[in-house]
């Protein structure tokens, strides 16, 4: 049995974008922080709800003239919900545009904004411009002596690696982030979970899942403590896990571990998003390596119906989904 990184890649980038950057700020303002405690994902309705808020407050906005600096926050919380659904084209173009209007001098922001367009495009599978926006980021990054910041696009760096084969490369720039964000306490709970799935992945693709296995564990508690054990950050290290066991050949941690994360992950984005549909293949061809035909079978019946809604196998769906920004 051969996993396939490149598709546990693109669920791994997605389940951050849906879980890592699940809250946008009121209007005009920041994302708040994560705080400690269970607290509910927002439904699809929920989501779609805060995009016509988002769409009209945009064109509000730039009827009126308001400064780039409000209009940049404004489309760059459009776009982490645009990517919540999965709309990752009309995303796209968000970042885009909140890039542009970047004001001259905010080094911060545009460096923000880079690494949240290039995040989507390693999902997307656009290694090219992922690599050149990391890349320009981590540059205006590493002249600032961010630290913490820098170490966070080593991570990103590592997904890009996987993505190209390039296992060996992906640990490395893993492992230096891993040394950085794993224990500081000024990094975010989420930053401490993200980076130890992302270590675990590339450590997954060098053929060293034994070792991934102990970072997925201690992500996991994390997320069990910090969000709660039904929370959906602990599922999607649950299935991170058993992706792991899977690839050790330790057949029955990795059913344990598969079923609750897509359980939990069902729960959340069980509507028909993309990261769901791609976890469930992945779910149905371990059920069938391991000889369950019907189990298999019946989820390949569901997945038949998801695919009504979604491409199974891209993370590309819904892209063509009219746009409500306002026109250029």
């Amino acid at each position: 049995m051969k996993l396939r990184p490149i598709a546990i890649l693109a669920l791994c980038s997605s389940i951050r974008m849906a879980y890592g950057q699940q809250a946008v700020g009121s209007i005009g303002q920041p994302a708040p922080q994560a705080v400690s405690g269970e607290t509910p994902f927002p439904s699809h309705a929920e989501w779609i709800r805060q995009i016509a808020v988002y769409e009209d407050a945009l064109k509000r906005a730039e009827a009126s003239h308001q400064p780039d600096d409000v209009r940049v926050r404004l489309y760059a919380s459009l776009a982490t919900l645009y990517e919540n659904v999965a709309r990752y084209a009309q995303a796209e173009d968000a970042w885009k545009r909140a890039i542009a209007l970047v004001p001259t001098g905010a080094q911060d922001e545009l460096a923000e904004e880079l690494r949240g367009l290039a995040l989507l495009q390693i999902a997307k599978g656009d290694m090219r411009s992922a690599k050149e926006n990391e890349l320009s980021a981590l540059k205006i990054r590493t002249k600032q002596g961010e630290t913490v910041e820098v170490a966070k696009l080593w991570g990103d760096l590592a997904d890009w690696y996987i993505a190209e084969k390039q296992f060996a490369t992906a640990v490395d720039y893993a492992r230096k982030a891993l040394n950085v964000l794993q224990d500081d306490p000024k990094v975010a709970m989420q930053d401490r979970i993200e980076i130890r799935e992302r270590a675990a992945n590339a450590l997954c693709g060098n053929k060293q899942s034994r070792e991934a296995i102990p970072l997925l564990l201690q992500a996991h508690e994390i997320a069990k403590g910090f969000y709660g054990p039904g929370s959906a950050q602990a599922g999607a290290t649950e299935y991170l896990l058993g992706h792991a066991y899977w690839q050790s050949r330790d057949m029955d941690a990795a059913a344990e571990w598969l079923e609750r994360g897509v359980e939990k992950i069902k729960l959340d984005l069980g509507w028909g998003h993309p990261i769901y549909v791609n976890a469930l293949t992945e779910y149905a061809r371990f059920l069938r390596e391991r000889g369950n035909e019907d189990a298999a079978s019946a989820i390949e019946h569901e997945l038949r119906k998801e695919s009504q809604v979604v491409d199974v196998g891209s993370l590309a769906a819904n892209s063509g989904a009219s746009s409500s920004l306002p026109s250029r």
